[in-house]
Parts: C-alpha cells; sequence; structure tokens
C-alpha cells in the first residue's frame, strides 16, 4: 500500500509553481542542447579524421558528446535544485527527502535483477521483430559502434552511470517530491511517470503500442518502487541494469 509518506509542508519551499517552472527548464534543455552537441560532435569528427584518430574511438568521443552536452545541462538543474532546497536556512527540506536514502542489499539485488529481465524482455521483443526502433534512438547508433573497450566503456560511462542517476535524481527525486507535496504520492507517481515516458518516446516507432506500453510499465515501477522505499537508489539501479543489457544487446546486434 502506497502512503502519502511525504510531508505538505509550506508550499512557499517547494511547490507547484516551482515543480512545473523545473519540468520547463528540463524540456528547455533538451531544445537548446540538440543543436549545441550536433555543432560540437562535427567539430569533434572534423578535428579526429584530420588527426587519424582511430574508429573506435572516434564513435565513442561522439556518443559521449551527443549525450554529455544535454545531460550536463540537466545535471547541474538537478544539482541546483536539490542543493538549493536541501542547503538553504529557510529550507524545511531535507536532503534525504529527495530519496536520498540507504537501502537494503536484497533491495539493490531486486532491483538489478528487474532491470536486467527488463532489458533482456525488450530486446527479445526487438529481436523477434515485434517492434521496431525509431532512426533518431540510440539502438541506432550504438549499433553502429564496433565492439571495443573504448565503446563498451563510453556506453558504461554514459547510459549505465551518468544518464540514470541524473534522470532518476530529476524525476522520481525533485519533480516526485514536488508533486508528492502538492497532490500526494499517489499523484507524483503517475505524473512524474508520464512525464518520463514523454521524454523516451522518440526512441520508438509511434505506430508500435509495444514499446510504448513497456516504458509506461517501467516507469511506473520505478516511481512505485521510489514511493514503497522513500529512496531513488532502487529505481536508479534498475534503470542502470536495464540501459546495461540494451547497450550491451545493441553492441551484438
Amino acid at each position: 500500500m502506497i502512503t502519502n509518506s511525504i510531508n505538505p509542508v509550506s508550499m512557499r519551499v517547494l511547490g507547484l509553481r516551482e515543480t512545473l517552472s523545473f519540468c520547463f527548464l528540463w524540456f528547455t534543455n533538451m531544445f537548446l542542447a540538440v543543436p549545441l552537441s550536433m555543432a560540437l560532435v562535427e567539430v569533434l569528427e572534423s578535428r579526429a579524421i584530420a588527426e587519424n584518430y582511430s574508429s573506435d574511438l572516434i564513435s565513442a568521443l561522439t556518443y559521449i558528446l551527443d549525450k554529455g552536452v544535454l545531460y550536463s545541462l540537466q545535471a547541474a538543474l538537478v544539482a541546483f535544485t536539490i542543493l538549493y532546497y536541501s542547503c538553504s536556512r529557510k529550507s524545511e527540506i531535507d536532503i534525504r527527502q529527495f530519496g536520498f536514502k540507504k537501502v537494503e542489499p536484497k533491495m539493490i539485488v531486486f532491483s538489478l535483477g528487474i532491470g536486467a529481465l527488463a532489458g533482456c524482455c525488450l530486446l527479445l521483443l526487438y529481436y523477434f521483430d515485434v517492434f521496431r526502433v525509431s532512426s533518431n534512438t540510440d539502438s541506432e547508433i550504438l549499433g553502429n559502434i564496433t565492439i571495443s573497450y573504448l565503446n563498451f566503456l563510453s556506453i558504461l560511462l554514459m547510459t549505465v552511470i551518468f544518464i540514470p542517476v541524473v534522470e532518476e535524481c530529476f524525476f522520481r527525486g525533485v519533480l516526485f517530491l514536488g508533486f508528492a507535496r502538492v497532490w500526494g504520492s499517489r499523484s507524483a507517481i503517475s505524473i512524474t511517470s508520464i512525464l518520463f515516458v514523454l521524454i523516451h518516446t522518440h526512441f520508438f516507432d509511434v505506430s508500435s503500442l509495444v514499446p510504448l506500453a513497456f516504458l509506461v510499465v517501467f516507469s511506473f515501477f520505478c516511481a512505485i518502487l521510489r514511493a514503497r522505499t522513500n529512496s531513488i537508489l532502487p529505481s536508479i539501479f534498475v534503470h542502470g541494469a536495464y540501459n546495461l543489457i540494451l547497450g550491451i544487446g545493441a553492441t551484438l546486434v
């Protein structure tokens, strides 16, 4: 049973207006980062070709730069928000309310197992041609990467560690806390899950409902974990394990 474990203290601290503002800034960063990352990637590729860099190094650096620009902006937004509210003298919010709480080892193992299982299921659906990925998805980029230590490390750094941490801190940390303080945990689960789905719909062909349904279930599961454990660590481990399996599978396709 999910309860409203987050106390609805002063709305002047982190209310609806502030939470919606952070949503707006997140999506604004997405639009700003695209042209910037594309321009930087072009510069990198031209410089790398001129310097005769190896193809593995070029693909690894390109992938890191392509994702790094966007998620560095998002990480800055998340870090500022959490530090501002948890360190402000007038704030009634403790950093643990953002989900920074320890969990039992068995919960970590459970989360890693669920994430790996979800990744394997999605790979099987793709393998049996149940759905197709979008032309802009990471899977297409990863599919063009030959297996090497550099490429695997770039995938590990970005999609398994950096991106899950940033996204979970924002959606299941900042936004979940903000919406839960206004409307309760149940509403926070629904709203943050829908927003999480919206920023990931470009990964799949919208004509197929299978991956969309899969993503909705995945998102709601992570949000429920957040509500049940009062911690974002389980959802980070689920997200990271899920991305790891997809990254390994994409390099083998």
